[in-house]
């Protein structure tokens, strides 16, 4: 009965796990469509003058190191910032699908790629309190938590397999 409940419960949370993952893929999809957008239109110029306003009017961490970061890309960095981004939209669905399916693979995948992010954002609070970040932060170390945990019970579960065969 234990280890029923502890799928079950493993189920809603890498399936909640999972819906953050595609909300993610898609956001950074539409990005890469828009990057692919202006590579392709050669607008680049257009769009730094409209952020590089819009930066000065906003007072968050996050936003303004990828501005800064945008300001200073080149024509030739577009299209490589691009792919990078459309990359990682495939991963994020790519993490969804093994996690929606309870796979193990994306349990580490996932708990690999959410502790990479956790030192940047750190390091983002530092530059000064943001509340996008500091949810962002937390949501990976719930994230982060959650998987260790869950690797840990699945672990047990197949140590407890493995052994109730061997006695058979």
């Amino acid at each position: 009965m234990v280890a029923i409940l502890t799928y079950k419960t493993l189920k809603i949370g890498h399936k909640t796990i999972a819906t953050l993952k595609v909300i993610r893929g898609v956001l950074a999809l539409i990005v890469s469509l828009a990057l692919w957008r202006i590579a392709i239109s050669g607008e680049l110029q257009d769009v730094k003058d409209r952020l590089l306003s819009l930066s000065q009017r906003l007072d968050e961490p996050l936003i303004n190191v990828i501005m800064d970061y945008f300001l200073q890309v080149n024509d030739q960095h577009l299209f490589l910032l691009a792919s990078a981004v459309s990359m990682l939209a495939v991963m994020r669905f790519a993490e969804a699908i093994g996690l929606w399916s309870i796979k193990r693979w994306a349990e580490i995948f996932t708990l690999l790629s959410s502790l990479i992010y956790i030192p940047f954002e750190l390091i983002l609070l530092l530059k000064g309190f943001s509340i996008m970040v500091t949810a962002i932060l937390v949501a990976n170390i719930l994230i982060t938590a959650y998987l260790f945990r869950a690797l840990r019970i699945r672990s047990r579960i197949d140590n407890n397999i493995k052994q109730a065969l061997l006695r058979q």
